[in-house]
C-alpha cells in the first residue's frame, strides 16, 4: 500500500434548494392562506428572523388577516401588496429549533401555517460540526476607504458582531479612487457622477454604502449605490433608488491555507488600509450598473476551501441580504480560479442559491487538482537519481509534452499537514509525526473532515486519492519496444515503481 489513508468509498449528499423568488410567486388557493419563506428555505432559517409572505385569496380582505408565531400575535406591520393580494412581514423573535407560524382571516375559514426551523446566526446549518480551532478576526479586517478603521472584536467561537457596521465612501474624479464620505449636504469637489443605472439621461453621484456584518462565522459585505443625504437606510420595503433589483455575488480565489480562521481580507478593495482604495473590476462594473455586490470571507478559498461550508456561508449571507433588501430578481456569481470552483460547485449541488455564473481561470473543483500529485512523487524520485533519466524519458513517464514542474505548486501543497497553516495557528500546535503526533493538521483533506470522515486506523481524515496499483511509466515502457529513444527500459520501469513511494 503506497498510501495509508486513502478513501475506498465516497458518500455524496446533495441538498436541494429552491429560489426564494420562485417561492414568493406562489398563489393562494381560493380557500386557504399560503405562507412562504422568502429569505431561505423554511427549515434553514438562521439568526432568529425571516422574511415571509402570505398569499391571500381574492375573496378575503387583506385587512382581515392576522398572524401568530408560536401562539403569540405578530405585532410587526404586514406590508400589503394590493395587486398581488399578498402580505409580507419581517419576523423576529424565532426560538431555536421549530417555530409554528399561523395566518388566519377573521370571519372566514381560510387559514394557513408554516413551520420554520431556526438555527444560530453563526451556524452551522448543514455543514456539520464546527471546525476547531477557529480564529475570529473581525478586528483584523479594515473597512475599505476609511484609513484602516477596524471592525470590533467578536466573542470567541461564535465570531459574531453584535450589529452590522455601515459606512459610505465615494468615487473621485478623475483618479477613480474612493474616499470616506465626509457627511453634509454638499457635493465634494472631486465627487464622480455616473449614468443612472435605471436608464435615462440623468446622472447619479457615485456614493457607495458598505455594510459589514457576520453570518455563519464569516464576515459578509454588501455594497450598493446609495446617497445618505436623500435616502433612508435600505429595507425590504424601501429599496435604494439606484438598485436595479439584481445581486452580484463575489467569490474569492486560491485554496492554500483555507482553514481554521474567519478571514480578514476584504477581497473587493486592493488597498483597504489606505485613506483611499481602488475597487477591483469585478466590483466596480456591477456597482455602476445598479447591482448590489455581496461577498463573505468564507467565500474566499484562501480563507475557506471547503465547498460545503462555502455554500452554507453563501446561503446565510444571501438570507441576511433578502431580509434587508428583499428578494433579488436574480443572483449572478463572479469569481476566478478558486472563485470559479466555488460558484460551480454551489450551482451544481445547491440549486437556487445563484442563477448565473461568470467563472474565469476555471477549474472543475479543488479536489481534481490532485491529478498533479503523482508529478511530485516522480520529481522526488528523479531528484534522487541525478543523471539516470533524460528529460525526454521523464516527460514520457509523466505523460507530459515536456518535463517541467517549476510552475506547479510545491509538492506539499494541500497534502503535507505541516504546511499552509494560517498565522493564527501557533507553530507549537502544528502536527509533527514525532514531536506532536496529535497536533493540528493543515492539509487540504483535514479541512473536509465533515465530508470525508476519519480513518479509524490512523485517526486522520480520509483522502480521495492513492496510487495503489499504478504502474508508472507503463506506456513509456511499451513505447520503448517501438522507439527506444522515446521510451524507457525494463530496468528503469522496475526501479521507478519500486522507489516512487506515496503520500502517507
Amino acid at each position: 500500500m503506497r498510501s495509508s489513508s486513502s478513501t475506498k468509498w465516497l458518500r455524496v449528499v446533495v441538498l436541494l434548494f429552491f429560489p426564494a423568488g420562485a417561492l414568493g410567486a406562489a398563489r393562494a388557493e381560493p380557500d386557504e392562506l399560503r405562507i412562504v419563506c422568502l429569505s431561505s428555505r423554511p427549515d434553514m432559517v438562521t439568526g432568529g428572523d425571516a422574511l415571509v409572505r402570505v398569499a391571500v385569496p381574492r375573496a378575503v380582505a387583506l385587512e382581515s388577516v392576522s398572524m401568530t408565531l408560536n401562539g403569540a400575535a405578530v405585532t410587526r406591520p404586514l406590508l400589503q401588496d394590493v395587486g398581488a393580494h399578498t402580505l409580507t412581514v419581517l419576523l423576529d423573535g424565532l426560538v431555536p429549533g421549530e417555530n409554528r407560524l399561523v395566518a388566519r382571516a377573521s370571519g372566514a375559514e381560510a387559514g394557513g401555517e408554516l413551520e420554520l426551523v431556526n438555527h444560530p446566526k453563526e451556524g452551522p446549518v448543514f455543514s456539520g460540526p464546527y471546525q476547531t480551532p477557529f480564529a475570529c478576526e473581525t478586528d483584523r479586517l479594515a473597512i475599505p476607504g476609511l484609513g484602516g478603521e477596524k471592525l470590533p472584536a467578536t466573542t470567541p467561537t461564535q465570531c459574531s458582531l453584535p450589529a452590522p457596521v455601515v459606512r459610505h465612501f465615494y468615487a473621485t474624479t478623475p483618479a477613480g479612487a474612493f474616499k470616506q464620505w465626509p457627511g453634509g449636504q454638499d457635493d465634494p469637489a472631486d465627487l464622480r457622477r455616473i449614468p443612472d443605472p435605471r436608464g435615462g439621461s440623468a446622472s447619479v453621484p457615485y456614493i457607495v454604502r458598505v455594510e459589514l456584518g457576520t453570518a455563519d462565522r464569516g464576515v459578509y459585505t454588501f455594497m450598493v449605490l446609495h446617497d445618505p443625504r436623500s435616502e433612508p437606510e435600505p429595507a425590504f420595503d424601501r429599496r435604494p433608488r439606484s438598485w436595479t433589483g439584481r445581486l452580484w455575488y463575489l467569490f474569492g480565489t486560491g485554496c492554500n491555507g483555507g482553514w481554521y480562521h474567519q478571514g480578514h481580507i476584504a477581497p473587493f478593495v486592493s488597498e483597504p488600509a489606505n485613506a483611499t482604495g481602488t475597487l477591483l473590476p469585478g466590483v466596480n462594473y456591477p456597482l455602476m450598473r445598479g447591482y448590489v455586490v455581496a461577498s463573505s470571507t468564507l467565500n474566499d478559498n484562501g480563507t475557506n476551501c471547503n465547498d460545503v461550508v462555502a455554500a452554507e456561508a453563501a446561503m446565510m449571507t444571501k438570507e441576511r441580504f433578502i431580509e434587508e433588501f428583499g428578494p433579488p430578481r436574480y443572483t449572478i456569481a463572479f469569481g476566478l480560479s478558486g472563485g470559479a470552483v466555488q460558484q460551480q460547485m454551489i450551482a451544481d449541488n445547491y440549486p437556487g442559491l445563484v442563477d448565473g455564473l461568470v467563472p474565469g481561470g476555471s477549474l472543475p473543483d479543488a479536489l481534481s487538482y490532485d491529478v498533479f500529485r503523482d508529478v511530485y512523487l516522480l520529481e522526488t524520485y528523479f531528484d534522487a537519481h541525478p543523471g539516470a533519466w533524460t528529460a525526454e524519458a521523464k516527460a514520457a513517464v509523466a505523460g507530459l509534452a515536456a518535463w517541467r514542474v517549476d510552475n506547479i505548486a510545491p509538492a506539499g501543497t494541500g497534502v503535507d499537514p505541516r504546511l499552509n497553516c494560517p498565522d493564527t495557528v501557533a507553530a507549537s500546535d502544528v502536527y509533527d509525526p514525532v514531536t506532536n503526533p496529535g497536533g493540528l493538521r493543515c492539509d487540504f483533506y483535514s479541512a473536509f473532515r465533515n465530508v470525508y470522515g476519519v480513518d479509524p486506523h490512523t485517526g486522520f481524515v480520509r483522502r480521495a486519492f492513492d496510487n495503489v496499483g499504478v504502474q508508472y511509466g507503463l506506456a513509456a515502457l511499451n513505447e520503448n519496444a517501438r522507439n527506444p529513444r522515446a521510451g524507457i527500459t525494463k530496468a528503469q520501469f522496475l526501479d521507478l515503481n519500486e522507489g516512487v513511494g506515496g503520500f502517507d
